[in-house]
């Protein structure tokens, strides 16, 4: 199932309300996404001043929306006895899944805390915290794929690089839910 949520940018717009691409790349093997992970850490540059950046609430609030929208439109779907995607069947099992994930955003990632992450100095992203730029190439080279394992490696490549703290893979998996 593609991330919803995650959408690419057109540019350094501030908003990503008006973007539907979903977020796709060149698929990765695990070997080239660690080489990635190193190119990362080397091209993406942090500002000096990680209190300034672009502000996530909103989005967050935005995709918990959208995502609502599909399960009800996919619920809608299921008692008219449509045919429904294994994608759209997964997120109407798991929805209560995603809202706790959306949950523990909202409350593990207290603005205090988000202030102090690193934010990409420029590209476009630029603004949003470095681990979303992480979290972005992950979703986009592994067309939204989730293993913990996989993860770890390309994760763990930029911290090491960039002598970021163990909690980079963390971040990233909050992220990513």
């Amino acid at each position: 199932m593609n991330l919803v949520f995650f959408r690419a940018l057109k540019g350094p717009a501030a908003s990503f309300a008006h973007v539907d691409e979903p977020i796709r790349a060149e698929l990765f093997s695990v070997e080239r996404l660690e080489q990635h992970g190193e190119t990362l850490a080397v091209a993406q540059r942090v500002t000096a001043y990680p209190g300034r950046g672009r502000p996530m609430a909103a989005r967050v609030r935005d995709n918990g929306r959208v995502l609502l929208e599909a399960y009800r439109s996919i619920a809608g779907a299921i008692r008219e006895e449509r045919a429904i995607t294994p994608a759209a069947e997964w997120l109407v099992d798991n929805f209560h899944v995603v809202e706790e994930q959306i949950r523990e955003i909202r409350d593990d990632l207290p603005r205090g805390f988000y202030r102090q992450l690193p934010k990409l100095a420029d590209g476009p992203l630029e603004g949003y915290p470095r681990v979303f730029g992480i979290a972005w190439a992950y979703v986009a080279h592994t067309d939204s794929h989730f293993d913990p394992q996989t993860l770890a490696r390309f994760a763990g490549r930029p911290a090491q690089i960039a002598l970021a703290d163990d909690s980079i893979t963390h971040r990233v998996r909050i992220v990513l839910g």
